[in-house]
């Protein structure tokens, strides 16, 4: 899995939440969005956009 988008940290683990499941930091306990299977939820956790969390603004857009 790769590293979680908000600490960095490259440990996580599976979590089961009721039916469904999610990827967690260990590094801030951070959850990856629910998915119905394990597989489907370590795709979700390596496929979000990071690139919007980590991008700075641009100074137009923090003025407005």
């Amino acid at each position: 899995m790769i590293p979680c988008p908000f600490c960095g940290s490259a440990k996580s683990l599976e979590v089961t939440k009721y039916r469904f499941f999610a990827v967690r930091c260990e590094g801030c306990l951070i959850d990856g969005p629910t998915a119905e299977s394990r597989k489907e939820a370590v795709l979700n956790w390596n496929t979000r956009r990071y690139a919007q969390i980590n991008e700075p603004r641009e100074k137009e857009e923090l003025r407005g």
